[in-house]
């Protein structure tokens, strides 16, 4: 805000994600059994480190889920 109000702000493309801390997922349902939530957790670090790409194909449908 301050450098919006001081006039110096200035626009650009911000690609932060889990990595950054700026997209989380919030707390798993104790519901969830634990290897689920370790699944989750392995492929949530995955993507911070660029391990795991959550958007690679192949896509095989585009109008039904796969299974």
């Amino acid at each position: 805000m301050k450098a919006v109000l001081d006039g110096t702000w200035k626009t650009g493309d911000t690609w932060d994600g889990i990595k950054e801390g700026t997209v989380v997922l919030s707390p798993w349902s104790k519901k969830l059994p634990d290897d689920v939530v370790k699944l989750a957790e392995t492929a949530r670090d995955g993507i911070a480190t660029g391990t795991v790409h959550p958007f690679t194909g192949p896509i095989t449908s585009r109008t039904a889920a796969p299974g």
